[in-house]
């Protein structure tokens, strides 16, 4: 498969080869279901000795209680293997597929992917299988490092994929058994007991030690120390490496913790793909280092160091959500600051966090969409090009996959698989985060009208896709389907066609036009021009369009402000409801705000300020993890000031107007009055006349038929126009690009269009 991620869509393919492309991709389709029988039926690496018997029980019993009627019988791996003559072929055995059930007391590997003759070693194992005696095919290192963690923890089942998946691509039933070991890998890593990863950094300064070892601890630390331990980042830390025959030397706590999270940071471990997606689905892993250097007098320090990336990344969290602030209070460094807070930002916010239920024994797992997952491989590498496919796939945990076993030829475009993986997904991220000059170039050229329209532009690069707050959300189309003549959705199609105008907000928000034409406001001008306009319409009656606004902020304003509304944790007393309609905020009788009724803060009594609901207008980003917005920003370089719904402000400020609609079934024959009191329900982000179509996608309503806080990608409807069609079950439509909007989609149904 060719690698052109990082190539404008039209380098190598016409729009016509992408057409044709997205087809033949669809017809190599295969579904979860047909490979996730596989990730129940694994073969392990388990002993196959009978020597030594007295060597058998583990040095801790932490995970022995771990085990089911599958794996009880299974003999524990020898603790003391490490002393035996290294001239004698250590013996495991490969269980059958199957043979231990859906047992997930297993220990899965994740190690960067190396052959046994790069380990320059010969094999030092004898693995004994159903099909007979051969030997290892992982490097020695790895096992050894593996076997000797299973057996000091009692861990009786490991799962190496080098060992335990066969590679034999020659032979057709093994091709077909590796298609789908490779699709079912996340659920591999997601079911086990426990993940090592096995890192290759070795630790070979005293210094490097003592910031592991400083980063080992952290786990052990108290939440009422916290504060204490953040006032005194600057000062010497004091850890315990006596262990290795050392003495700690002074060091600041910050600087520690910056080079350990340094150290993991920039292990090769944490560069590759299949690894990124082994830690995003992981629910336990831990981290193994090696340590060895001469320290003197012809001694030599050769031991483990074992981190748990959950108390590490538990203890980051709290360090973003509570450290950061008082951080800068502290007399630290500035470098030192700038160090922790890119240092942090990457361990924290490289992988997936947004998590989603399972009906696995695991009840959590990161998962995103396309466009975050090219994001996050950008800086990841990976041997086989078409492994990005299946990749994605199962860091988005789509139902839908591509074959990718015989489209290996570099005829395949990579850029045009994942997308088409995405669309046959239902995820429409990756066109969400299109920018929109890039659909204006793609129509002032001519239009081949055999191609979909929908497909992405030729400068649209794939690696180019941003990690923004658009498109950062899991928003997938509902009952859809790809056909040769487009793609078959539900969705809601708006007549755009009334300019509604706001004169008196226009003059009073003008001072913010900046002489290049740019709107430049402040956080809380922000909030008072969105409160203005809500209220603006609330006047002029337009019911349904003041709630489009509403349902878009309604979800995370609740979130961003229920912390003032619940004494305690432990308080039995609910935090009010937030009212479906906007107009419920204010009296019926004088139209004053009701502030009894939701603004008001529990704790103390005082009124709330009801322009904060605003605040969720460009901060929903960050509703899982509120507190990383500033560490957010440093690492990805986020513009404070962008907002979600900034172009509402703009519109205003610049044009004086906002264009509007309603469902396209309301009468054209209505006048503008007439049709503004009954159904105007729709803005979006155009500068004329149009008709716009909005996906039906999971996400878009809550159960009380609200816009879901999840559906912040915006630029996610299509401007369409109608196409000549035989089809009479389903309007067929042509697109010119996507925008972004606000709608109400209350007592509104939707329909089934093609989108050609």
């Amino acid at each position: 498969m060719l690698e052109d991620t990082s190539e404008p869509c039209g380098a190598h393919l016409t729009r016509k080869e992408w057409h044709d492309q997205i087809c033949e991709f669809q017809s190599r389709t295969i579904t979860r279901d047909e490979v996730r029988r596989q990730a129940g039926q694994l073969r392990f690496i388990t002993f196959g000795g009978h020597d030594h018997p007295e060597n058998y029980r583990p040095m801790t019993e932490e995970w022995t209680e771990e085990r089911c009627d599958h794996c009880e019988a299974v003999p524990y791996f020898p603790s003391k293997w490490c002393e035996w003559d290294p001239s004698q072929r250590r013996t495991l055995r490969l269980t059958s597929a199957g043979e231990l059930g859906d047992c997930v007391h297993y220990m899965a590997i994740s190690y960067r992917w190396v052959a046994l003759s790069d380990d320059n070693k010969p094999p030092a194992y004898r693995v004994l299988t159903k099909w007979g005696e051969r030997p290892n095919i992982a490097p020695n290192t790895i096992l050894d490092r593996a076997i000797s963690c299973a057996a000091y923890n009692g861990i009786r089942l490991v799962w190496i994929d080098q060992e335990c998946i066969r590679q034999d691509e020659s032979d057709p039933v093994v091709k077909v058994e590796k298609q789908n070991a490779i699709q079912s890998m996340d659920l591999v890593y997601e079911r086990a007991m426990i993940v090592l990863a096995l890192l290759h950094s070795v630790l070979e300064s005293r210094e490097q030690l003592e910031a592991m070892a400083f980063i080992a601890e952290l786990r052990q630390l108290d939440i009422s120390e916290f504060s204490d331990m953040i006032s005194s980042i600057a000062e010497p830390g004091v850890n315990d490496i006596s262990a290795y025959g050392l003495h700690p030397r002074p060091m600041t706590r910050g600087h520690l913790l910056a080079l350990g999270l340094e150290i993991l940071n920039n292990d090769e471990w944490s560069s590759r793909s299949w690894i990124l997606q082994e830690a995003s689905v992981a629910r336990n892993t831990q981290f193994l280092l090696r340590s060895k250097r001469e320290v003197g007098d012809g001694r030599t320090l050769a031991s483990e160091l074992s981190i748990e990336m959950l108390d590490l990344r538990g203890f980051l969290g709290l360090f973003i959500a509570e450290g950061l602030g008082p951080l800068k209070s502290t007399n630290i460094p500035t470098e030192l600051l700038g160090r922790l807070r890119n240092a942090v930002g990457r361990f924290q916010f490289s992988r997936p966090l947004v998590h989603k239920d399972r009906h696995l024994e695991v009840p959590v797992r990161g998962v995103c969409n396309a466009a975050e997952a090219v994001s996050y491989l950008r800086c990841c590498q990976n041997a086989v090009c078409s492994d990005r496919v299946p990749i994605i796939a199962n860091l988005c945990d789509y139902s839908i996959r591509i074959n990718t076993s015989d489209v290996n030829d570099d005829k395949y475009s990579l850029s045009a698989a994942i997308f088409t993986l995405a669309i046959l997904n239902g995820d429409i991220s990756l066109l969400v985060a299109i920018d929109p000059r890039s659909w204006q170039q793609k129509f002032q050229q001519s239009q081949d009208q055999n191609c979909f329209s929908w497909i992405p532009p030729q400068t649209f690069i794939i690696n180019d896709t941003t990690w923004s707050i658009e498109n950062t959300c899991e928003c997938r189309l509902i009952d859809y389907s790809l056909t040769s003549q487009g793609l078959v959705l539900l969705g809601f199609r708006w007549r755009v066609d009334s300019p509604l105008a706001f004169p008196s907000l226009q003059e009073k928000y003008r001072m913010y036009l900046s002489a290049s034409g740019e709107v430049k406001m402040a956080y809380r001008e922000y909030q008072s021009f969105f409160w203005d306009i809500m209220t603006e319409m609330n006047r002029q009656n337009l019911a349904f369009l003041v709630n489009a606004v509403w349902d878009f902020a309604r979800g995370p304003y609740y979130d961003w402000t229920r912390k003032n509304w619940v004494c305690d944790d432990d308080d039995e007393r609910q935090a009010p409801s937030l009212p479906k309609d906007f107009q419920s905020l204010h009296d019926p009788g004088t139209g004053a705000l009701n502030k009894e009724y939701m603004f008001k803060d529990r704790k103390e009594g005082k009124p709330l300020d009801p322009a904060l609901f605003v605040t969720a207008c460009y901060r929903a980003h960050f509703r899982d993890h509120q507190e990383a917005e500033e560490i957010r920003k440093a690492w990805k370089d986020l513009d404070e000031n962008r907002i979600q719904a900034g172009w509402i402000a703009s519109s205003v400020i610049k044009h004086g107007i906002l264009w509007c609609g309603r469902p396209w079934t309301a009468d054209p024959s209505m006048n503008d009055q007439e049709r503004n009191e009954r159904d105007l329900a729709v803005l979006f982000d155009v500068d004329g006349p149009t008709s716009v179509l909005t996906p039906h996608c999971t996400g878009l309503v809550d159960e009380e038929n609200a816009m879901s806080d999840k559906i912040k990608l915006q630029r996610m409807s299509w401007t369409v126009q109608a196409k000549p069609q035989d089809n009479l079950e389903a309007t067929t439509l042509v697109t010119r690009g996507m925008v972004r909007g606000m709608w109400n989609i209350r007592n509104v149904k939707p329909k089934r269009y093609i989108l050609a």
